[in-house]
């Protein structure tokens, strides 16, 4: 969901992975998840942060049922 450009998603948008259940909500360039963004995980914990080339960057947090687990840099 989101816009599409040469076929890659580009902008702000989501993703779903059936393969785990993973889903990411935030920014993406050439079809990456890059920049801010969340990922919510099947079991429902979740990660929010930077991401730079579908990689964790920088600031970001983990939670797991609604609490906050860890802050890294």
């Amino acid at each position: 969901e989101g816009s599409f450009e040469n076929g890659e998603i580009e902008g702000e948008g989501v993703r779903f992975w059936s393969h785990d259940g993973r889903i990411y909500r935030g920014s993406f360039s050439g079809g990456e998840c890059h920049g801010q963004g969340a990922i919510q995980y099947k079991d429902g914990s979740s990660y929010e942060g930077q991401f730079e080339h579908n990689r964790r960057e920088g600031y970001y947090s983990l939670w797991k049922n609604s609490w906050i687990c860890h802050t890294f840099l």
